[in-house]
């Protein structure tokens, strides 16, 4: 019999999808190594003939990936890769990637979305100075990136699989470029890049 916490959290989740801009959902619980929870919801897209949601189904986590980008900064810091979240980015940056612009920018404003940067037709300029404002934009990810390539000699994609996922046993979470039928659809605005399924794979997009 489930327990009322297990309750809750199916009943958040199941209104959450119907609430959301989306078709479909999965929640899966374990707790002590065992399976407490598995439940799924709708279909892979809103096509008349769309898979059902199933325990094979592969989801594109988007921005839920940051946890993954964060995972890979620690795992810097922590063997000595990085010295300090509060060091500036160009002492990290391979020197053709380091810019002027890039002064007074530190790893945390980085993780903090607090960096300043934005792309704007093809060229990366200041939005604000670092440290004083908030704004979501990509270009952080891609200069943690940058950084975590050229400190540690891996890829974020490279630190995940052999630290978290291959221990952990998860033989289908990854980053993937080519999509079977398991992949749920990207619902979004179309011709936004924002609402596409990258084929990077080395855990920078």
């Amino acid at each position: 019999m489930l327990s009322t916490t297990y309750k809750h959290v199916i009943n958040a989740i199941e209104n959450t999808y119907q609430t959301l801009d989306c078709t479909g959902a999965a929640l899966v619980i374990f707790h002590n190594n065992e399976l407490q929870v598995e439940r799924y919801w709708g279909k892979h897209s809103a096509k008349k003939d769309a898979r059902l949601v199933q325990s094979d189904t592969k989801f594109h986590i988007a921005s839920c990936r940051k946890s993954y980008v964060a995972f890979a900064v620690a795992y810097a810091l922590h063997h000595g890769f990085i010295q300090s979240l509060d060091a500036e980015i160009l002492i990290y940056l391979p020197l053709p990637q380091q810019k002027e612009l890039y002064k007074g920018i530190t790893i945390r404003h980085l993780v903090t979305h607090s960096h300043g940067l934005i792309e704007r037709n093809g060229e990366v300029v200041r939005e604000f100075t670092a440290g004083t404002s908030w704004a979501y934009r990509d270009i952080n990810v891609e200069l943690i990136s940058e950084i975590i390539q050229f400190t540690t000699k891996k890829t974020i994609a490279e630190i995940l699989n052999y630290e978290v996922f291959t221990p952990s046993n998860f033989i289908e979470t990854n980053w993937y470029n080519t999509f079977d039928d398991t992949f749920v659809d990207v619902i979004g605005k179309e011709n936004n890049r924002h609402w596409s399924a990258s084929l990077n794979l080395d855990g920078s997009k």
